[in-house]
Order: structure tokens, then sequence, then C-alpha cells
């Protein structure tokens, strides 16, 4: 078992919150968070919100599989 880390995506606020992105996994946490840390400020906004605009989420969790199992980045 080989320890990698699942970047996830959340669209909105509270109960309205969705999964949107869970695929992609990555060989090192700081290229993870590197990409969960792009992904909220290209997309995501914590201050100021227009009407219909969604609060985009991004973080990433270790996980563990089976080498050679899936494509990792």
């Amino acid at each position: 078992m080989i320890t990698v880390f699942t970047l996830f995506v959340y669209m909105g606020l509270g109960e309205d919150r969705k999964l949107v992105h869970k695929e992609m996994l990555f060989k090192s946490l700081v290229d993870c968070q590197w990409y969960a840390s792009r992904i909220v400020k290209m997309y995501g906004s914590t201050g100021y919100r227009r009407a219909g605009q969604d609060i985009i989420t991004a973080y990433c969790l270790p996980k563990e599989i089976q080498p050679g199992t899936a494509r990792l980045y």
C-alpha cells in the first residue's frame, strides 16, 4: 500500500454543499495543496459574493491505495 492525497472539491454552502470532484490523486501533499489553493483562488470566494455565485471549497485528504491501480499526478 502507498499513501496518496485525494483532491476534494465542493460547491455551495451548508446543506446545499455538493461534492463535485474527488478523482485526482497526487503523490505529493504539496502538489495536491497547490491545486486546491489555485482552484479556490480562481473559482471560489469567501468574501463578497454576487447573487448566484457559488462558494468553492477544495482540500486534500490522505488515502491508501495499491501501487499501479490509479493514475497519480
